[in-house]
Order: structure tokens, then C-alpha cells, then sequence
């Protein structure tokens, strides 16, 4: 526990602020948001995990109120 706490955990945190130094705030939150809707999708491409129709579902209702959003904003 020790081991993935500080490693997996405290390590990821240390190098994402490295990193969030060298783009923008915009690109920056893009990238946070989108990783949580992507999941499904590194477990099916890394482990062979078959997402169910919940989890693609769910992805695909982030990814279209994200689009609307963006797009309606834009107009206004």
C-alpha cells in the first residue's frame, strides 16, 4: 500500500504539476477531463478488458455534452 501510495499516487502528482507547467489552462483542463472518459478505453487497448455498454455509454454522454457545450459557446 505503501509502495502505490507513494509511486503510483505521489509520483503521478509530482510529474502531472511538471507537466501542467509547460501548456495552458485550457489545454491543461482538457486533457484532466478527457482521461476519466478514456479509461474504458486504455483498459480495452492495454489489459484486454471488454468495456460494458454502461461504460461506453456513460463516455459517449460526456463526450457529447462536452461537444454541445463547446459548440453552443462558441455561437454565443
Amino acid at each position: 500500500m505503501a509502495f502505490l501510495g507513494v509511486f503510483q499516487i505521489g509520483l503521478a502528482y509530482v510529474l502531472l504539476n511538471y507537466g501542467l507547467h509547460s501548456v495552458g489552462a485550457l489545454e491543461a483542463s482538457l486533457l484532466l477531463l478527457a482521461e476519466p472518459v478514456l479509461n474504458p478505453l486504455w483498459a480495452w487497448l492495454v489489459h484486454g478488458e471488454r468495456p460494458t455498454t454502461w461504460a461506453l455509454a456513460g463516455g459517449a454522454v460526456i463526450v457529447v455534452a462536452t461537444l454541445a457545450h463547446t459548440l453552443s459557446s462558441r455561437e454565443a
